[in-house]
This record gives C-alpha cells, structure tokens and sequence, in this order.
C-alpha cells in the first residue's frame, strides 16, 4: 500500500523498512514530509499527525463510527 501512495521517485530512491513503517504509525507521523528541501529526506520524517475533535470530522465517518473504529484512534 506505501508504494502505491509514495508513488514518486523519492520512494524508488529512499525506500522504508519494514520496521520504519510501523515506527511512524506507532508514533502516528506524517509518511511524507512536504515542507523539507528536495535535497533533503522527505520520506519517514513527517510531522506529528494531531488529533481531530470527533465532532469535526466528516457527517459520514460520525454516522458510521462503528464500522469505522479500527481506522480511528
């Protein structure tokens, strides 16, 4: 699934491991870091992902919380 998002160059050149992968969920960043230089490595060094009042989030993710749970922390 990463390759199909990262599906830039910038993947081809700075691949993630398997075990990087599950570090930036577990520490719930940002895959992609847009704000950086080209020169400088994008991939695995993204913000800090913040937190959404339930109550902000899209009428169709409300409605369907409970379908939706395993994708919503």
């Amino acid at each position: 699934k990463l390759k199909s998002y990262l599906h830039h160059r910038e993947f081809d050149e700075q691949s993630l491991t398997v075990q990087e992968i599950k570090n930036i969920i577990e520490n719930k960043q940002a895959i992609y870091d847009l704000k950086v230089d080209k020169k400088v490595k994008k991939i695995g060094n993204g913000s800090k992902l913040v937190k959404f009042e339930f109550d902000k989030l899209p009428i169709y993710i409300q409605q369907n919380k409970d379908n939706l749970m395993k994708w919503l922390d």
